[in-house]
């Protein structure tokens, strides 16, 4: 996941929800309609939903307790919103100690940003062209340690391969926006050069 932004700006402004630390969910929400009703590019929309995400984070109370829990078998995803016409959907994801994912990829654009604690993000470059779907040649571009605050986004077809893990002592806690719900996820073998479907358990 990448944290750099697009060069060219597409800032909208967004509806006035009051003192940043009141901004919530259904903010969120409402903005993010906001912007898609605009008609921005994939990268004025990350640009734009990337403001409020910061906005949100800054709330302590943002989220309810069971969306900060954490799950001992693996990382737990929590829907907050799902848009009733499939165009996003608003999710919060605890990461145990030693909690993450596999190589992977999104199929759509995303928005995440770090609540509490710190993620680790590694980012892949694909060296081949794509044309086996069983097969991809990746090279480690970057890695990363996102503090809470920071933002991160992905953005198909070459800016979105990936792995997330919390190394750390702690539960972190990020929130995500994506372009549609994901199901599940191609997953990256870097030894065999092999990819796989997976199918992510539900979120609660």
């Amino acid at each position: 996941m990448t944290t750099k932004t697009g060069t060219k700006s597409e800032r909208l402004p967004a509806a006035d929800a009051g003192n940043a630390r009141e901004y919530g969910i259904p903010d969120l929400v409402r903005d993010i309609n906001g912007f898609l009703s605009s008609h921005l590019s994939q990268y004025g929309l990350i640009e734009n939903i990337g403001r409020m995400i910061r906005k949100a984070i800054k709330n302590p109370k943002l989220l309810a307790p069971e969306h900060m829990a954490p799950r001992k078998d693996r990382y737990a995803r929590n829907f907050l919103h799902k848009d009733p016409a499939g165009h996003f959907v608003v999710m919060s994801l605890v990461w145990g100690p030693s909690q993450g994912t596999p190589i992977h990829d999104h199929g759509t654009w995303g928005v995440m940003g770090v609540y509490r604690n710190e993620l680790e993000a590694v980012n892949y470059k694909r060296l081949d062209d794509g044309s086996d779907e069983d097969y991809a040649d990746l090279r480690e571009t970057g890695s990363l340690v996102l503090g809470a605050g920071s933002l991160a986004w992905v953005l198909p077809p070459n800016e979105e391969i990936h792995l997330n893990r919390n190394g750390g002592d702690e539960p972190t806690i990020t929130i995500h926006v994506y372009g549609k719900e994901i199901t599940g996820y191609h997953k990256f073998d870097l030894a065999t050069k092999r990819v796989t479907w997976y199918e992510i358990p539900k979120p609660s």
